[in-house]
C-alpha cells in the first residue's frame, strides 16, 4: 500500500516571504514609537510631579506685625521661586530673605534647596552653616567644609570654621585652620584673639604671651585680644600683669571684623530696615532735625550703611573705634552735602570723639545752626563746648535756647542741670529737673537714672553762688 504525503502548499519566496518581512519591521517600528512616546509622556510627567512637589515645599510665613513692605519682598520671592523652581539661586535667595527676618527653620529648608540644585556655590553651605552653628555645631562645621573646598579663600567662613573648632575641643583642628588665615590675612585681627584663646584652652598660657608680643609687632592689637590675654595671665597666676592688660585694653581699640562680602549682602535684605531708614529721612525732610539724627545714630547701630549710606557707614565705623576713618568719610560727605544741617552736627561730634581742636568742633555746631537756628540738638552741644572753655554765661543762654526749641529732649535738660550744678547754681538745677520728673515716663530708665543723679549731688551741695532774681529758666 502506497501512503501518499500530505499536500503541501507552496509558497513562492520571492513574493510571500518579502510582504511578511515588511509587515513585521513594520509592528517593531510601531512598536518601538508607542514605547518611546510613553517614556517620553512619563517623563514628562514625572519632571512635572517633581516640580510641583518642589512648589509645594515653599516655606510659607506670616510673622507677628509683619511690616507691609516684608510682607509684599517675601511674596515677590516666593512667586519667583514658583515661577523658577529649579533655581538654585531663587531658593537661595527666598532663604536669605527668610533669614534676615529671624526664620532660621524655613531658612535652613530653603538653603538646603539651594544647594542640591546649585551645588557648585559655596555662598548656600556657608549660609547654612551660620544658621547650624546655633543647633548643631558638627553640622555646621562640615557645612562650612564643603563651601571651602568650593571657594578656599572665605576669611569669615574660616574664622567661624576655627571657632567652631576651640568650642568642640579639637584644638589641633582650630591650629591648622588659624594657620591657613594668618598665611592669607595676617591683618585680620580676630585670629589673634583666637589663637591666644586656643593656647589658654590648651593649658600653655605661656605661649599665648607669645601670640600677644606678635600681635604687637604686627600692630593688631585690641581690646579683645588684650582682655583674652588677660584671662590668659590669670591662669598662669600672673594677676598683677592681667591687670596691666586690662588697664590697657580699656583704651585699646575694638576688634574690626573680617571683611563678610556675603553677610553684607544679605543685610541689604533687610526691608525692616530699609523701611526705618526711608522714616529717618522723611523725618529730616519734614525739618524734624533732632529725631531724624537719633533715629539714624540707632540705625547705624542695626543697620550698617542704611538710608543716608555715608554717614551711617561713618557712624559704624565709630563705634567701631575706626575715629580716623570716620572723620575722613564724614567729611568727604558734608563735601558732596554742605547744606545739610544734619551732617555737620555729626560732623562736629566725630570731630570731638577724634580729639580736633575745639574751634574746629564750634566751626562746625556753628555751621549747622546757621542752617537750622532751631537745632536743638546741636545748640545743646555748642553749649557743652562753651562750658568746657568756661565761657559760662554764654553757655547758659545757648542751653536755655536748646531747651526751648527742643523741650521734648530730656537729654538736653539733664545737660543743662548738670552745667549749672557744676557751676553751684542749685535753683535753676532744681528747677531743670521739675521739668523732668513732668516729661519723663516710668520706661525712660537711663533717663530716670541720670536724674537721680544730679539730684544727689544737688543734695550734696553745701556751697553755691547767690542766684539772681532772674534765673535761667
Amino acid at each position: 500500500m502506497t501512503v501518499v504525503p500530505p499536500e503541501i502548499p507552496f509558497v513562492n519566496p520571492s513574493v510571500n516571504n518579502k510582504s511578511g518581512r515588511r509587515n513585521s519591521g513594520l509592528r517593531i517600528v510601531v512598536f518601538v514609537f508607542v514605547v518611546v512616546a510613553l517614556l517620553c509622556v512619563s517623563a514628562a510627567l514625572a519632571l512635572k510631579i517633581k516640580s510641583n512637589s518642589l512648589i509645594t515645599k515653599v516655606p510659607v510665613v506670616e510673622l507677628p506685625g509683619m511690616h507691609g513692605a516684608v510682607i509684599v519682598a517675601m511674596e515677590r520671592a516666593r512667586v519667583r521661586l514658583a515661577k523658577t523652581p529649579r533655581s538654585g539661586d531663587a531658593w537661595g535667595h527666598y532663604g536669605m530673605l527668610l533669614m534676615q527676618h529671624d526664620r532660621p527653620k524655613e531658612a535652613l529648608t530653603c538653603f538646603d534647596e539651594a544647594i542640591r540644585l546649585d551645588s557648585a556655590n559655596a555662598k548656600w553651605y556657608y549660609f547654612s552653616g551660620v544658621i547650624l552653628e546655633q543647633t548643631d555645631l558638627r553640622k555646621a562645621l562640615q557645612q562650612h567644609r564643603f563651601g571651602l573646598k568650593l571657594n578656599g579663600d572665605i576669611i569669615p567662613m574660616m574664622l567661624r570654621m576655627s571657632t567652631i573648632s576651640i568650642t568642640l575641643g579639637e584644638f589641633r583642628s582650630a591650629a591648622e585652620m588659624l594657620q591657613l588665615v594668618r598665611e592669607r590675612s595676617p591683618e585680620t585681627a580676630e585670629t589673634w584673639v583666637q589663637l591666644v584663646r586656643l593656647e589658654r584652652l590648651r593649658g600653655r598660657p605661656g605661649d599665648a604671651a607669645q601670640w600677644l608680643a606678635i600681635a604687637r609687632k604686627s600692630k593688631v592689637v585690641s581690646a579683645e585680644l588684650l582682655r583674652e590675654s588677660a584671662i590668659a595671665e590669670l591662669q598662669y597666676g600672673n594677676t598683677d600683669l592681667a591687670k596691666q592688660l586690662l588697664d590697657e585694653a580699656n583704651g585699646a581699640p575694638r576688634i574690626i571684623p573680617a571683611h563678610d562680602a556675603w553677610m553684607e549682602e544679605l543685610q541689604k535684605l533687610d526691608v525692616s530696615g530699609n523701611v526705618f531708614s526711608s522714616r529717618a529721612d522723611q523725618l529730616q525732610a519734614s525739618g524734624k532735625i533732632d529725631e531724624a539724627a537719633k533715629a539714624l545714630e540707632s540705625l547705624a547701630m542695626r543697620f550698617p550703611e542704611r538710608s543716608r549710606p555715608a554717614l551711617n557707614y561713618a557712624l559704624f565705623l565709630r563705634d567701631q573705634g575706626r575715629l580716623e576713618e570716620a572723620v575722613r568719610s564724614i567729611n568727604s560727605l558734608v563735601e558732596q552735602l554742605p547744606e545739610d544741617p544734619l551732617l555737620r552736627f555729626h560732623q562736629a561730634v566725630l570731630k570731638a570723639q577724634f580729639g580736633s581742636s575745639p574751634v574746629d568742633v564750634m566751626q562746625a555746631l556753628n555751621e549747622a545752626l546757621r542752617l537750622k537756628p532751631d537745632y536743638g540738638t546741636a545748640r545743646a552741644g555748642l553749649a557743652d563746648m562753651l562750658s568746657l572753655q568756661g565761657r559760662h554765661a554764654e553757655a547758659f543762654e545757648h542751653y536755655a535756647q536748646a531747651v526751648t526749641d527742643s523741650p521734648a529732649d530730656p537729654w538736653i535738660r539733664l545737660g543743662f542741670a548738670s552745667a549749672l550744678i557744676a557751676q553751684g547754681r542749685k535753683a535753676p538745677a532744681n528747677a531743670q529737673l521739675q521739668q523732668l520728673d513732668s516729661l519723663l515716663t516710668p520706661q525712660q530708665i537711663p533717663e530716670q537714672q541720670e536724674v537721680a543723679k544730679l539730684r544727689l549731688k544737688l543734695s550734696q551741695m553745701t556751697h553755691y553762688e547767690t542766684e539772681p532774681s532772674n534765673p535761667v529758666p
